[in-house]
C-alpha cells in the first residue's frame, strides 16, 4: 500500500510539473492591433485563439512584460492579428437554428438587432464575415457602398395537414436558400461569376471563400484571405491522469469462501482524442482513450494472504454530448464500450502458496458526466460496468471487476 501510494505520488507530481508549465505556456501572443471604440488604433499582442464558436471577448498586452486586458464589445471595434481578424457591428441577424426545438415556422428571416463581433473570413474590396454560436452559423458581407449584409439562409419547420383522407401532420425540417438568388443579384454585373457558381454555390466557408474571392476579383481585387492562414480545429487532445475506487470480489465456488477487494485506490494515466465529426452537430464528438491503469490490494482468504497486482491497458471509444457550450463551464456525458487487455497473465497471487490465477481481456460498457472548464481543464467522473475477471483452468474461482473513476486533464 505504501509503495502504491509513493509510485503514485510521483506520478502525479510528474504530472503536474508537466502540465502546469503547459498551461503556461499554451496561452500563446502573436503581434496584433486593437482598435477602439473612438477609433484608435493600437499595437499590441493578441492572444492565439482557435475557438468552436465567435468569441466575443479577447486577450491582449501592450508588450511581452505587461498584464494581459480583457477586451470585448464594451471596449474595442475591432481586434486582428496576421492570422485572424474579428470586428464588432451593429447588425441584424435570423436566430432560427438547427435544433428542432429552435426552428421557426416563418420560411422568411425573421431579424432581430444586436451587437456582435463577427469573423473575417477574406478582406477586400468587399468583406466575407462569419458568425457560429451553439445553434447557428450565419455568413455576412459588405460592399463599397453598404456596411454590412446578412445572407439570407435559415432552416425552418415545416408542418403540413393534409385534407380529403389524406396523412394529417406531417412535419420536417425545410431550408431558404434565398441567398443565391440575392447574391445573384447582387454581384449580377460580375463576369467572373457564373449560373454553375450561384447554382452549386453551398452554405459553407470554403465554398463562400472561393465565391467572394471571384467578386473580388471582378473589382481587380486580391484579397486576404484570413480562414485559409488557420484551421478550425477539430481535434482536441487531452493528458488526462485519475484515480478509481475498485470493487474486485473472488469467490472459490466449491468451497463458498469468498474476499472482496476494496481497501485501496488505483490511478491510471491516459490520452483522450475528441473529434468533432460535423459543424452542424457541434455539441457531438467521438472520443478515442487508451489509458494505462494499475491497482494492487491485499486481503485475506481462510488465513491465506491473497495480493491482488492488476495492471490493465484500455481502449474507450464512444460519443460525447455537451449540454451547452461557453467559455466558462461546458457539461458532457459520455458514453461507450470499453477494450480491456490485460498486462500481466495473473493479478491474484496467493503470497504463501505462490499461487497465480489467470484474468481475462474482455469489451464491456463505460459511461460517465463531467464538464470542461475555461476552455482547457477537463473533470469527469465515469463508471466501468461488472466484468469478469477470471478464466481459464481455474474453474472454481469466480471474480468480477467493477469501478468508479475521476479524472482531471488539459485540454492541449
Amino acid at each position: 500500500m505504501l509503495t502504491q501510494f509513493k509510485t503514485f505520488r510521483f506520478s502525479l507530481i510528474i504530472f503536474l510539473f508537466l502540465f502546469s508549465n503547459l498551461a503556461l505556456t499554451q496561452s500563446k501572443f502573436e503581434s496584433g492591433y486593437v482598435i477602439d471604440l473612438n477609433g484608435q488604433r493600437k499595437e499590441c499582442l493578441v492572444e492565439i485563439i482557435n475557438p468552436i464558436y465567435t468569441p466575443q471577448s479577447f486577450n491582449y498586452k501592450l508588450s511581452e512584460k505587461s498584464a494581459i486586458k480583457k477586451a470585448d464589445i464594451s471596449t474595442i471595434k475591432e481586434i486582428a492579428t496576421t492570422t485572424s481578424k474579428y470586428v464588432q457591428f451593429q447588425l441584424e441577424i435570423d436566430l432560427s437554428g438547427y435544433n428542432v426545438n429552435n426552428l421557426s415556422k416563418k420560411k422568411e428571416l425573421e431579424f432581430i438587432k444586436d451587437t456582435l463581433f463577427l469573423e473575417c473570413l477574406l478582406d477586400g474590396e468587399v468583406d466575407l464575415f462569419y458568425y457560429k454560436n451553439f445553434s447557428i452559423e450565419r455568413f455576412f458581407f459588405n460592399t463599397p457602398t453598404e456596411n454590412i449584409i446578412p445572407v439570407h439562409y435559415k432552416h425552418f419547420l415545416i408542418s403540413q395537414t393534409i385534407e380529403a383522407g389524406q396523412i394529417v401532420d406531417t412535419k420536417g425540417i425545410g431550408e431558404n436558400l434565398a441567398y443565391k438568388k440575392q447574391l445573384s443579384e447582387k454581384f449580377s454585373d460580375c463576369e467572373n461569376i457564373t449560373f454553375l457558381d450561384i447554382k452549386d454555390l453551398e452554405h459553407n466557408k470554403i465554398p463562400f471563400v472561393n465565391y467572394f474571392k471571384k467578386v473580388n476579383n471582378c473589382y481587380n481585387t486580391e484579397p486576404i484571405i484570413y480562414s485559409t492562414k488557420r484551421s478550425n480545429k477539430r481535434l482536441h487532445i487531452i493528458p488526462k491522469i485519475g484515480l478509481f475506487k475498485p470493487n474486485v470480489d473472488l469467490q472459490f465456488t466449491n468451497t463458498n469462501v469468498s474476499t472482496t477487494f476494496n481497501n485501496s485506490l488505483g490511478y491510471g494515466i491516459g490520452l483522450q482524442f475528441e473529434y468533432y465529426l460535423s459543424r452542424r452537430l457541434p455539441n457531438f464528438t467521438i472520443n478515442l482513450e487508451p489509458r494505462l491503469s494499475i491497482y494492487k490490494d491485499q486481503n485475506n482468504l481462510e488465513l491465506e494472504d491473497i495480493q491482488l497486482d492488476y495492471r490493465i491497458f484500455e481502449i474507450a471509444f464512444g460519443p460525447k454530448f455537451y449540454l451547452w457550450k461557453n467559455k466558462k463551464i461546458n457539461p458532457f456525458f459520455f458514453g461507450g464500450v470499453n477494450f480491456v487487455f490485460d498486462l500481466d497473465e495473473s493479478a491474484f497471487r496467493n503470497i504463501t502458496l505462490g499461487l497465480g490465477r489467470l484474468t481475462n481481456s474482455s469489451i464491456h460498457p463505460v459511461f460517465g458526466m463531467g464538464a470542461i472548464v475555461n476552455e482547457k481543464w477537463l473533470f469527469e467522473i465515469n463508471a466501468h460496468i461488472q466484468r469478469q475477471l477470471l478464466y481459464g483452468a481455474f474453474d472454481d474461482a469466480v471474480s468480477n471487476f467493477s469501478s468508479i473513476n475521476f479524472t482531471i486533464g488539459y485540454m492541449l
